[in-house]
């Protein structure tokens, strides 16, 4: 038997989250939901599985691969259009007998023993409450009268035609990562213990509370379950984890915080003192389950990223802020010199509004803040000249936006509303989950006016953002500050105006 896993992975309502996740990629509880669909395919000795990708296919195909792991064969089909879906269908080569059509996001939840979706005859599908879960089973040969799926639901409709009454397996429940408040039950049914099969990969330290392994749990933290805390994992003094919390892997729960009914995604810093229940967290990204919303917490102090070193730290701040104060008092006397210069020339002090990061998706809820920086003519921009120019007209009054916590020393490139909005989507989307800078990767590796270029640089400081990799880029920075290289990205398109009045 071959199976076929549709897993197209994007969801209006998953809106806040889908420029990092495609829906079969949301963690259930210790690893990516469609690797359970996978591992429970697998377990019933299906040994080709064709996956159907089309938002974030990469993360789908890079958390598998060719499915040695798991003794099988994995083929993966881009649907570049989802109209096409059936006739991509129609067009593979599945073997002879019987396929398996599941969904990368669903998952009926069988009786303990019923493979009956596996072993049955004819068409056979899993419904639960009446509706089609995405899953079923039926002769390869059938694929041939699958229609085009132009139409909303067409797919489903299909199915449910060629199965007749009596061939249709009623479950009592079916998991579900395609709403917040479906992805909250189905962590609530696994932590019960509801689903038959499912393990995890922690071990069970007492009835309900599963704890990984390198987690560091103070001995004032209070676990009630049922509970999970992931591989890697810090819990501070006071803090009161359940019932229903999740904690993922390489995640931080600061001290004197409670959670309840809680998800917390993997690689993520959650602050002190928090009082968390109904919520889905991802680094900075607050989901709230009953209003089915989510917002970007701006402040790094309250929900951030975990990545290398603790982000958020309160004394790594503060050295980063202590940093930029004696840099200020060591070069101002530069910039002063600049300015005077600037103005003989007929430049000057310039502002504008640069957009503070991390930031929602949505524009309309970016907020700014006044950085200034000094133009060495009339319509020159920051970048102009060599390295030492750049750092007496941007890098040394910028220091001031550091040392009052709108910036980091190293980041994202500084961008206003403008040149945000021009980004492409999936580039806008890797600015607005970083955090904001003055030295960049761009800058450092002399990117200069080509876009592929600085695209480049920053996806590799995305992925690479840490405590380490930071330093390494503030040094290089500080020992090339007198070479003359390529200017880096513009702050927006438009120069010929380089004040931008505040929104």
């Amino acid at each position: 038997m071959d199976a076929a896993i549709l897993a197209l992975g994007e969801y209006k309502a998953l809106e806040p989250l889908n420029s990092r996740f495609p829906s079969p990629m949301m963690p259930l509880v210790d690893r990516p939901f469609i690797q359970h669909v996978v591992e429970h395919i697998v377990a019933r000795g299906v040994q080709d599985v064709h996956f159907f990708l089309n938002h974030l296919p990469e993360r789908i195909e890079a958390h598998f691969g060719d499915g040695e792991r798991w003794g099988c064969r994995f083929h993966y089909h881009l649907v570049r259009d989802t109209s096409v879906l059936g006739r991509m269908l129609r067009s593979v080569a599945f073997s002879e007998g019987r396929l398996l059509l599941a969904s990368g996001d669903r998952l009926p939840v069988m009786r303990e023993g019923d493979d009956g979706l596996f072993a049955a005859q004819g068409a056979v599908a899993a419904t639960c409450h009446g509706d089609w879960t995405g899953w079923a089973s039926l002769d390869a040969a059938l694929l041939a009268q699958c229609p085009d799926t132009d139409k909303p639901g067409a797919l489903d409709t299909w199915v449910e035609g060629i199965v007749t009454t009596d061939k249709r397996i009623e479950v009592e429940h079916c998991l579900d990562m395609r709403s917040f408040a479906a992805m909250m039950d189905a962590h609530a049914r696994a932590l019960s213990k509801a689903v038959p099969g499912m393990m995890f990969s922690a071990r069970e330290a007492h009835p309900g509370v599963w704890i990984s392994r390198n987690v560091r749990l103070h001995p004032a933290a209070r676990l009630i379950p049922p509970v999970y805390i992931g591989e890697d994992c810090r819990v501070e003094s006071g803090v009161s984890l359940g019932p229903g919390a999740v904690v993922g892997a390489r995640s931080i729960i600061d001290a004197r915080t409670v959670a309840e009914n809680t998800v917390v995604f993997p690689g993520t810093y959650v602050g002190e003192a928090l009082e968390l229940q109904d919520v889905i967290i991802d680094r900075n990204c607050l989901i709230n389950v009953r209003l089915e919303s989510g917002a970007t917490v701006t402040d790094s102090f309250i929900l951030g990223a975990a990545s290398g070193v603790r982000v958020g730290d309160s004394l790594a701040r503060l050295a980063e802020r202590v940093v930029a104060l004696v840099l200020l008092l060591v070069l101002w006397p530069l910039s002063l010199g600049a300015l005077l210069l600037a103005a003989a020339r007929g430049g000057g002090w310039r502002t504008l509004n640069a957009v503070r990061t991390p930031a929602e998706q949505n524009p309309a809820s970016w907020a700014t803040f006044r950085m200034g920086y000094i133009a060495f003519s009339d319509n020159a921009n920051p970048w102009s000249g060599g390295r030492l120019s750049r750092v007496c007209g941007w890098f040394v009054p910028g220091l001031v936006r550091v040392i009052l916590g709108n910036l980091s020393l190293v980041g994202m490139p500084v961008r206003d509303r403008k040149a945000l909005v021009a980004l492409d989507k999936g580039w806008r989307s890797l600015c607005l989950s970083s955090k904001t800078g003055l030295i960049t990767e761009a800058e450092v590796a002399g990117a200069g006016d080509k876009r592929d270029l600085q695209y480049t640089a920053d996806a590799f400081y995305s992925a690479r953002t840490g405590f380490r990799h930071d330093l390494r880029l503030f040094f290089q920075y500080l020992l090339g500050a007198g070479r003359t290289l390529p200017v880096s990205a513009p702050m927006h398109d438009d120069l010929s105006n380089t004040t931008m009045e505040k929104d």
